[in-house]
């Protein structure tokens, strides 16, 4: 162990939408794995439920107002006795022969600063590492706005999720509220954009010393809660704006959900992807002006990302929905039609043209009634 007996906690903050579920169930199925490499996945701070995150962990050291805003009064956090959590959390790590514990939680990345203070005062006997995934904000947005209207069928506006996941975009100082109970004054940044085909969970098992290798299934990490495409979005929220069941927007949604689109979409206008990406600009600039961080990096792979934002197709209607569907369809035409030897193209063309346009068809037919019920053509 470092330093005498303490032990070294690392605590895995998010962002949200970065990868952090893959992460958390992979060392969730994988606890016995990470024990034999000296890693402990607590427990305790676990839950409600069955949830893999540190999410009752998170939230045991922020006030009742905090709480009651961050679980937006989630009945499933009622009655819990934070204190215990804390206590059985420490307890756990303490008694572990494991030199190094993790607690992953995205919580963490939205905690305000007094809420940071006392998490590090409450595990100060141990040598915290904290570890921040950050991602650009046009693509954090839409990717919470699509998890939520798809995964968890809210009908929240994008006005809404600005307004309720504002407090991620202050980056840099709550990375130096973290920073100051670090054991070393320091905090890991790593920069989502730039490591996506690594891989998350690759990337943060070499940060905590435990390179996976061999775990991953053909070389590659399961991903999950992976946000839908744009036009999915826009159709589930034309039907839910009808007062559509739940059950019916699904079926149309699976009637979807093969389609390849290779188009980038956004559920985002213009005006708001500009201005959250000068925001996300402005807050990595004071990241790695920060001598509190150590590790970010800007590679091509970001800059791409980045530079992509402003070339997004929107989609944030039904019609628009619609337009989107038949270019993926005439897409997949394309690319069945240039497979084809030279001397049975033009032969097939006309084959594989009734084919699509039958598809085509097919899929839409469930969005008449939408069309001719919400007056869009």
């Amino acid at each position: 162990m470092r330093n005498g007996s303490r032990k070294r906690l690392y605590l895995h903050l998010g962002m949200h939408k970065t990868g952090t579920t893959s992460l958390q169930y992979f060392m969730k199925s994988h606890e016995q794995w990470l024990s034999e490499k000296g890693i402990l996945y607590p427990r305790s701070g676990r839950g409600p439920g069955s949830f893999p995150q540190h999410v009752a962990g998170s939230l045991a050291l922020m006030t009742e107002e905090e709480r009651l805003g961050t679980t937006h009064g989630d009945k499933a956090f009622d009655g819990l006795d934070y204190a215990k959590i804390v206590a059985d959390l420490k307890d756990e790590i303490a008694v572990s022969t494991c030199p190094c514990a993790v607690l992953s939680s995205e919580i963490f990345s939205v905690m305000r600063h007094d809420s940071i203070e006392r998490f590090g005062a409450a595990f100060s006997e141990f040598d915290v590492v904290p570890v921040l995934f950050v991602r650009n904000f046009p693509d954090y947005i839409d990717a919470i706005y699509q998890l939520l209207s798809i995964t968890y069928r809210t009908s929240w506006s994008i006005e809404k999720c600005l307004s309720v996941y504002e407090g991620a975009f202050s980056l840099a100082s709550r990375a130096e509220a973290w920073a100051a109970v670090a054991f070393d004054k320091r905090i890991r940044v790593i920069n989502f954009d730039g490591i996506r085909e690594r891989g998350v969970v690759d990337t943060f098992m070499r940060e905590i010393g435990a390179p996976i290798g061999e775990l991953l299934l053909n070389g590659k990490e399961e991903r999950l809660l992976v946000s839908a495409p744009a036009y999915l979005v826009a159709i589930a929220r034309a039907l839910r704006q009808q007062g559509r069941k739940e059950e019916e927007i699904d079926k149309v949604l699976q009637g979807f959900s093969r389609l390849a689109v290779a188009e980038p979409q956004t559920n985002l206008p213009a005006d708001i992807r500009h201005e959250l990406k000068q925001k996300y600009l402005e807050q990595l600039a004071l990241l790695r002006a920060s001598r509190s961080v150590v590790g970010l990096e800007v590679n091509d792979r970001s800059e791409a990302v980045l530079a992509a934002i402003d070339n997004k197709v929107l989609v944030d209607d039904l019609a628009g929905a619609v337009m989107a569907i038949s270019r993926a369809l005439a897409a997949q035409n394309v690319k069945a039609t240039a497979r084809s030897s030279p001397e049975t193209r033009a032969e097939t063309l006309g084959s594989a043209l009734r084919g699509r346009l039958s598809a085509v068809a097919s899929r839409l037919r469930s969005l008449r009634q939408v069309l001719s019920a919400t007056g869009q053509r």
